[in-house]
């Protein structure tokens, strides 16, 4: 049951649930363009639960050369995958992150960590 529980993510999603913050992410969910060509995009906002984490030069996998310090990632439950998607804008403790890139953990044929690469960055319309 255990290993079941993990490879599903139903222990990553309760460990958020309990631990994480409350963010939003901003989906493009349509763009339309006027008689001149201008573009304009369409927003929604999704209410999600993640935990941001910044390598430092000190942790471990900074020394192992799997990050670089100052890289940013942004955990989410596998029940938000649907919504984390690069170019996609998160909005976690009133700073807005830019997805640049997302990796699904793999466990047994189902997801259990939804991991998003971040930039911080300033939200434009």
């Amino acid at each position: 049951m255990a290993l079941t529980s993990l490879c599903d993510g139903r222990i990553i999603n309760q460990t958020l649930e309990d631990f994480g913050t409350a963010c939003t992410i901003r989906v493009l969910s349509g763009t339309d363009y006027n008689n001149y060509g201008d573009r304009s995009n369409s927003y929604s906002d999704q209410s999600v639960t993640g935990f941001l984490h910044s390598f430092v030069d000190d942790d471990r996998e900074v020394k192992e050369g799997q990050y670089n310090g100052g890289d940013t990632f942004i955990i989410f439950k596998t029940t938000d995958k649907e919504y984390v998607k690069v170019n996609n804008w998160v909005q976690y403790d009133s700073e807005w992150y830019r997805i640049t890139n997302v990796n699904k953990g793999i466990a047994s044929g189902s997801d259990y960590v939804v991991e998003a690469r971040v930039q911080k960055g300033v939200w434009r319309t």
